[in-house]
């Protein structure tokens, strides 16, 4: 199951959109994350290597990206959201920050459905 339009909603609820790169592959890694969670185990040998290989770049650049838009967010969005999401004030790790929005997400829809 898809949940694209669901992490769209969410990021964008953090103050984040389009224009950066790391936005879409945010969206993708936490698709991904959800349906196997292994991938954050080793995050450079698993899920940047999937990121890379979707996008047609680079591990580097896709790790950068999401850091880039994980620290937009950490300094733009309301601390009273993070901590709901992320359960934490401090700027996590991209591993916590993408299996923080997997939990959430997946928390969330699964909620709406029953």
């Amino acid at each position: 199951m898809s949940y694209k339009k669901e992490i769209q909603t969410l990021l964008r609820k953090l103050n984040v959109n389009r224009t950066y790169k790391g936005f879409n592959y945010i969206i993708y890694g936490t698709q991904i994350v959800i349906e196997d969670p292994t991938l954050l185990t080793y995050i450079c040998k698993g899920l940047y290597v999937e990121i890379a290989m979707h996008f047609n770049t680079t591990i580097t650049c896709a790790e950068r990206n999401i850091r880039t838009v994980k620290e937009i967010i950490w300094n733009r969005t309301d601390k009273e959201l993070l901590y709901e999401i992320f359960n934490t004030f401090y700027c996590p790790t991209n591993a916590e920050f993408i299996d923080s929005l997997a939990m959430y997400i997946k928390n969330e829809f699964n909620n709406e459905n029953y």
